[in-house]
């Protein structure tokens, strides 16, 4: 059937009613799901090899604790200053449907961009460093400030290489061109890997100056390739978001992208802060801190290898909902819950068998002691791959309604419960669960990730319900409209 415009007589549609999918709507399956996953699941290990490569070269350069211990307070610090402008890639997927909204987004990144290197400059510049390392940071030592100066000096650049590369990467997601993320980051590794060489052969600059030079370098190679492969793969990022779903009738306003945008950023700003504070409440525990301290640093490090995976699970649902116009939930969540499962059942297997104390023991290094209350650590952590899982699937829903005010106030529940928790547990109810601190660590932050989950699946089920095809149902006749005029 042939329908003419009314407001324009030379623009005609073509409605197509089928009982069937046609090709261009076949069913997804669960090779299309792991194939888009894939890349995002290593990418957090090419990038935790990169960090690896920097901290073995530092240990082999001139000062090399005090130029490790310092670097990580300069991480620390930027991570905390620039961490929401790291939502550039949900930007990316979310918003961008259009060249109109490509071009507003774009607009603000760079503008949050720019306010966040105005604040690294005051701190690399002015009095006003010093002043946060001496009185909030509690740092006194001359050399130690002396060096984070230098680093801060560098590392000013950041946010905009950092939103530069992760605004293509957004693209590259909703496109379902996953793989070009990865690739970016291998060949960051592969550049590192020669410089940092390099630099401890030549031994001709401090381990801090090569450390800050590598996060900066690195992560613009990284964008610099990626873009280089995304111009060839795809086409200019105008091209790439007409290629984009449509997913809202209304145009994108700044109003809208500060309320989508706003409880994220506030969600991984309280992120970054969760696991210092957990530490400082194991610290205060009366029953052996320093061990629990040890054991809970080691045990973290070694599941946050098997865990990290998870944090790209949103992008499946956000992507695949989306375009498959939400007939696709049950395959989705079965995929995202399956990926959590496999996950939990390896940290499960290191926790319950001897396999945790041997790699904590013999790999890493640790005394016995802490092995053993680090494997019992990681057994506490098992559920939470499922239970983040779980809460990633519904977070894509979400933020594909442009709905992320619930994504935050599920975080804040999160990270209440677990406060709450851990005060209790190390408190007025340690007789009552007299567990090493650590492993109540370990518990109640597990518990916090169960409230999350539960939230956000509660208030999907009730409240988004009339945008998921029910369970069950065939779907309908629907009419496809192709337009005579090409892409929007």
């Amino acid at each position: 059937m042939v329908i003419r415009s009314l407001e324009n007589p030379r623009e005609c549609f073509i409605i197509k009613i089928t009982s069937q999918p046609d090709e261009s709507e076949s069913v997804l399956t669960y090779n299309q799901l792991l194939s888009f996953y894939l890349p995002l699941a290593v990418t957090p290990f090419l990038i935790a090899s990169s960090h690896s490569l920097v901290n073995a070269a530092m240990a082999r350069l001139a000062y090399p604790d005090l130029s490790i211990a310092t670097f990580s307070v300069v991480q620390a610090l930027a991570n905390v200053i620039k961490s929401p402008g790291l939502l550039a890639r949900e930007l990316n997927v979310s918003l961008v449907d259009r060249t109109a909204s490509l071009r507003l987004t774009n607009q603000f990144l760079f503008a949050l961009a720019g306010f966040y290197v105005s604040i690294l400059l005051v701190f690399g510049y002015t009095s006003l460093g010093e002043w946060f390392l001496q009185t909030v940071m509690g740092i006194h030592d001359p050399d130690v400030i002396a060096f984070a100066y230098i680093a801060m000096r560098i590392i000013w650049v950041l946010p905009i290489v950092e939103i530069l590369r992760n605004r293509i990467q957004g693209l590259s997601i909703g496109l379902r061109r996953t793989g070009l993320v990865s690739m970016g980051t291998f060949v960051r590794l592969i550049v590192l890997a020669l410089f940092l060489a390099w630099a401890v052969h030549n031994q001709s600059l401090t381990g801090i100056y090569v450390a800050s030079v590598s996060w900066v370098v690195g992560i613009g190679i990284e964008g610099l390739f990626l873009g280089i492969f995304f111009k060839h793969n795809v086409g200019s990022t105008k091209e790439a978001a007409k290629m984009l779903p449509i997913r809202h009738e209304k145009a994108l306003t700044i109003k809208t992208i500060l309320t989508f945008f706003i409880p994220l950023a506030l969600m991984v700003t309280l992120e970054t802060f969760f696991q210092p504070y957990m530490q400082s409440a194991i610290a205060r525990s009366p029953v052996n801190p320093t061990q629990s301290l040890a054991a809970y640093g080691v045990a973290w490090g070694l599941f946050m290898l098997i865990a990290n995976p998870i944090r790209g699970l949103h992008q499946c649902s956000l992507v695949f909902l989306a375009e498959e116009g939400r007939t696709q939930f049950v395959r989705v969540r079965t995929f995202c819950l399956a990926i959590g499962g496999c996950l939990s059942g390896i940290a499960f297997v290191i926790g319950i068998t001897p396999i945790g104390y041997w790699i904590l023991r013999y790999v890493i290094g640790v005394t016995e002691p802490v092995a053993q209350i680090g494997r019992l650590v990681i057994l506490a952590f098992f559920a939470y791959p499922v239970l983040r899982a779980w809460a990633e699937f519904h977070w894509g829903i979400l933020m594909g309604e442009r709905n992320t005010s619930v994504i935050g106030f599920a975080k804040v529940l999160n990270m209440g419960s677990a406060i709450v928790g851990i005060s209790l547990f190390i408190g007025p109810l340690q007789v009552l669960v007299p567990l090493p601190p650590a492993i109540l660590g370990g518990i109640t932050f597990t518990l916090g990730q169960a409230v999350e989950s539960i939230y956000l699946w509660f208030y999907v089920t009730k409240h988004q319900r009339s945008t998921v095809l029910d369970i069950g149902e065939s779907p309908q006749p629907t009419p496809k409209v192709v337009s005579s005029q090409g892409d929007h």
